[in-house]
C-alpha cells in the first residue's frame, strides 16, 4: 500500500510543478531554457537527474554481472568525468558563449560559433532521429522496473509514463522540469542510500567487505582490478567512455549550462551536482557489483522467453527489499527516468521547432507559434519513442549505445573545442562531426561492430581529427572569435 501512496504523491508533485510554472513557459526561451534564470540547486539536480535514468540503473546490473568490480570503475568514471569534469571545464564557458552568440539550442550554437548553416541543419536532424531510440530505451527500462516491482503490465506502464511526461512537460516547460528535478534528486539520494544499506545487510552479502570476500569466492576475477586481463578491460573501457564522456556531447545535458542564472550559480551547482552524483551513482553501481551473489543465472524475460541481464537489478530489488524501501527505490528509478525523458524530449522538439521550422521552413514564425509547435512535437516524439519501446528491438544498452554514439559522436568534438579553443576551424569541426556520426552508424551496420565499441571510436576519432584538420585549414574571422570568446581569453593551441 505504501508504494501506491508514494506513487500518487509523486504524480501530484509532477502535475503541480507543470501548473505552477505554466506562466514561465509562454515563450520559446521560457519553455526551453526557463528564461536563463535557473539557480544553482535546480541546475545541479536538473543535470544529475537527467544523467541518470532507468537505463543507468539497469546497466549497472549488467556491467556488474559481466565485469564485477568494473561496475564500480564505471560509477567512478561517471562521477569524475561525466559530472565533475563537465561542470569544471565546460559550464561557465558554455553559458557565457551562448549568451554572447544568442544561441538557445546546440544546433544554433554550432551555426553561430562556426558560421555554418549546414551545422544547424545536420545537428537538428541528428538530434531528432537519434534521440528517439534513446528515449525508447529509457521507456523500456522504466517499464521493466514497473512490471517487476509494481507488477504493472509492460504496455500499461508505457502508456502511464507517456501521459505523465506529456502533462507536466508541456504545461510548464524547463522551469517545471527543473523544479520537479529538485524533488526527484532528493528522492534519488534517499533511495540510493537506503537501497545500498538494505542490500548490504541481506544474508547473501553480509556487509560491504564480507560481500567482496563472498564474491571473490564465486569468481576471483569479479573482485580483481585486472578484470581477468587485457581483453576484459578492452570491453569495459568503451562502456566507461560511453557513459562518462558521451554525456559531454549530449544536447539534453549541455542545455543545463545554457539555462544557469550566473557564474556564481555555476560554482555552487558544481559542488551540489558532484555530491549528489556520488550519493546516487556510486551506490547503484556498488549494488550492480554484487549481483552475482543474488543470482546463479540470468533471469528470463517472460515475454521473449530469453535470458536478459536487463532484469537483474529490477528482480533483485523486488525480491530482497521490504515494501516501504521498495516504494522509495521505485520512485528513485521513476524520478531518474522522468527527468531524463523530459530533457531528451525538450531537446528533440526544439531541434524541429526552433532550428528547422524557424530556421529554414518559416523564418518569420512568431514566438508563440514556435512554442506551440514545440509543445506538439514533445507529444509526437514521446509517441515515436513508445513505438520503439513496445517492440523491444534490442537490449537497453545497445539502444543507448546507438543513440549516444551518433549524437555525441556528432556534437562532442565541435562543442568541446568550440568553447575551449579559438583555433578550431569550420572545416575541422565539420570533419570531426561528420566522421563521428559516420563511425557510430556505419561501423555497426556495415562491419557488424558492437554499437558500444563503435561509440568509443565515434567519440575518440573526432577529438583527434578536429585539431589536425584545423591546423591546415583557414581559421574563422577575428570578429566572430572576439564575439564568441569575449573576455574569456585566447588559447594558442588545442586544450590539453
Amino acid at each position: 500500500m505504501a508504494k501506491y501512496i508514494l506513487l500518487g504523491l509523486y504524480v501530484l508533485v509532477l502535475v503541480l510543478s507543470g501548473i505552477v510554472n505554466r506562466k514561465h513557459a509562454r515563450t520559446s526561451g521560457g519553455f526551453f531554457l526557463g528564461g536563463r534564470g535557473v539557480g544553482p540547486v535546480l541546475s545541479a539536480f536538473a543535470y544529475v537527474t537527467t544523467y541518470i535514468s532507468a537505463v543507468a540503473v539497469i546497466n549497472a546490473g549488467k556491467i556488474g554481472w559481466s565485469y564485477g568490480i568494473g561496475a564500480v570503475f564505471n560509477g567512478l568514471g561517471n562521477v569524475l568525468l561525466g559530472v565533475l569534469l563537465s561542470w569544471l571545464l565546460l559550464a561557465r564557458r558554455t553559458r557565457s558563449m551562448t549568451i554572447r552568440l544568442n544561441a538557445m539550442t546546440m544546433p544554433e550554437f554550432l551555426r553561430t560559433r562556426y558560421d555554418s548553416d549546414l551545422f544547424k541543419l545536420l545537428g537538428a536532424v541528428c538530434i531528432f532521429v537519434f534521440m528517439v531510440p534513446y528515449s525508447g530505451s529509457v521507456f523500456m527500462g522504466l517499464s521493466y522496473i514497473s512490471e517487476n516491482i509494481f507488477h504493472i503490465p509492460y504496455q500499461f506502464a508505457l502508456i502511464s509514463m507517456t501521459i505523465l511526461t506529456g502533462i507536466y512537460l508541456t504545461l510548464g516547460g524547463y522551469k517545471a522540469v527543473a523544479l520537479a528535478d529538485a524533488v526527484q534528486g532528493m528522492i534519488m539520494i534517499a533511495g540510493a542510500v537506503i537501497m545500498v544499506l538494505f542490500l548490504w545487510s541481506a544474508p547473501q552479502v553480509g556487509g560491504p567487505m564480507a560481500g567482496v570476500r563472498r564474491l571473490s569466492a564465486v569468481d576471483p576475477a569479479l573482485t580483481s582490478a585486472s578484470l581477468s586481463g587485457t581483453a576484459a578491460w578492452l570491453e569495459l573501457v568503451p562502456i566507461i567512455v560511453l557513459t562518462s564522456i558521451g554525456p559531454l556531447g549530449m544536447p539534453q545535458m549541455i542545455q543545463k549550462f545554457f539555462a544557469v542564472k550566473d557564474d556564481r550559480s555555476i560554482a555552487a551547482a558544481t559542488v551540489v551536482c558532484t555530491i549528489s552524483a556520488v550519493l546516487i551513482i556510486l551506490p547503484i553501481h556498488w549494488i550492480g557489483f554484487m549481483d552475482r551473489l543474488f543470482f546463479d543465472a540470468l533471469p528470463v524475460d517472460a515475454q521473449t522467453l530469453r535470458p536478459s541481464a536487463d532484469l537483474l537489478l529490477p528482480q533483485m530489488l523486488e525480491r530482497f527489499l521490504p515494501e516501504g524501501a521498495l516504494a522509495l527505490i521505485f520512485l528513485l528509478i521513476i524520478s531518474a527516468s522522468m527527468s531524463t525523458l523530459a530533457g531528451v524530449v525538450m531537446v528533440s522538439a526544439s531541434s524541429i521547432s526552433m532550428d528547422l521550422l524557424k530556421g529554414y521552413v518559416k523564418s518569420g514564425a512568431s514566438d508563440r507559434t514556435v512554442t506551440a509547435v514545440m509543445r506538439g512535437l514533445c507529444v509526437l516524439f514521446i509517441l515515436f519513442s513508445i513505438m520503439i519501446a513496445v517492440e523491444k528491438p534490442a537490449s537497453i544498452l545497445l539502444l543507448q549505445s546507438l543513440s549516444w554514439g551518433a549524437i555525441s559522436g556528432f556534437f562532442l568534438a565541435p562543442y568541446v573545442y568550440g568553447v575551449l579553443w579559438r583555433g578550431v576551424t569550420r572545416a575541422g569541426a565539420l570533419a570531426g562531426a561528420l566522421l563521428g556520426l559516420a563511425i557510430a552508424v556505419i561501423f555497426p551496420a556495415v562491419f557488424g561492430m558492437n554499437p558500444t565499441n563503435a561509440s568509443f571510436w565515434a567519440f575518440l576519432v573526432p577529438l583527434i581529427v578536429t585539431p589536425l584538420v584545423s591546423s591546415v585549414t583557414p581559421g574563422l574571422p577575428v570578429e566572430l572569435l572576439s564575439l564568441a570568446f569575449g573576455s574569456d581569453g585566447e588559447r594558442a593551441g588545442p586544450p590539453a
